[in-house]
């Protein structure tokens, strides 16, 4: 009786990491460049902005170290080309895993039959991960572009590039991804003479979503490798 509290306990326990929530901070601004975090419910994974600049003796040990790293690369070459194989094999495209398959499945399918299979493969793939980004919610999306150009004629038509790009794309990714607040604003300033944009968001998942994501990604390889 005991272990099957153990069992039950340990199961809820899993159920509620799952369900905590992992947000996703972005931000970029022409001052502060391109910024970003990543926190597990209360717990800081990743912060851009906590990442201290190097002092004079660092940098002679990271050069160091990059000249060790070049030393390696030789070495990690027929690692990666293993490891690039495999991640394709994993996805559907082992036909295009190495050389040789290619070659194989060429002269097995013929041109036609290989890309299809190819496109069928891609697919499947762009399909769950459009499932795993529709599970995302923007908390917050604030887009800003201020549109310029020392002509200003130039600009005007910049301005009207940049609205038929960007309002087709926000309605794009609103159909396929949930928000909470969302804010696009695009002016044009004849005064600036080139385009500025600034960008803060917060996009949350569950872990959950991942495991959906990756399981599903197993169980196709998995029958796969039964036929």
């Amino acid at each position: 009786m005991v272990v099957l509290y153990i069992f039950l306990g340990l199961f809820a326990l899993i159920g509620v990491i799952l369900a905590l929530p992992l947000q996703i901070y972005l931000r970029y601004s022409p001052e502060d460049s391109f910024q970003y975090k990543l926190k597990f419910a209360w717990i800081s994974l990743i912060d851009s902005t906590k990442e201290k600049p190097e002092k004079p003796d660092e940098a002679k040990e990271q050069e160091e170290k990059n000249e060790d790293k070049k030393d390696k690369k030789d070495k990690e070459k027929k690692k990666k080309g293993s490891g690039s194989s495999f991640l394709l094999t994993f996805l559907g495209l082992e036909d295009i895993a190495s050389i040789a398959n290619a070659k194989e499945a060429l002269s097995r399918k013929g041109l036609t039959g290989l890309f299809g299979d190819l496109a069928t493969a891609v697919g499947k793939i762009f399909l769950r991960i459009g499932q795993l980004l529709g599970r995302g919610v923007f908390k917050n999306f604030d887009l800003k572009v201020k549109v310029g150009d020392a002509d200003a004629a130039e600009a005007a038509i910049s301005y009207g590039r940049m609205c038929g790009i960007i309002y087709p794309t926000i309605t794009l990714l609103d159909s396929a991804m949930k928000f909470r607040r969302r804010a696009v604003d695009i002016s044009c300033d004849f005064e600036e003479e080139k385009t500025t944009f600034s960008f803060d968001g917060q996009l949350n998942y569950r872990p959950w979503h991942f495991v959906l994501f990756l399981g599903g990604l197993i169980m196709n390889y998995l029958k796969r490798s039964v036929k």
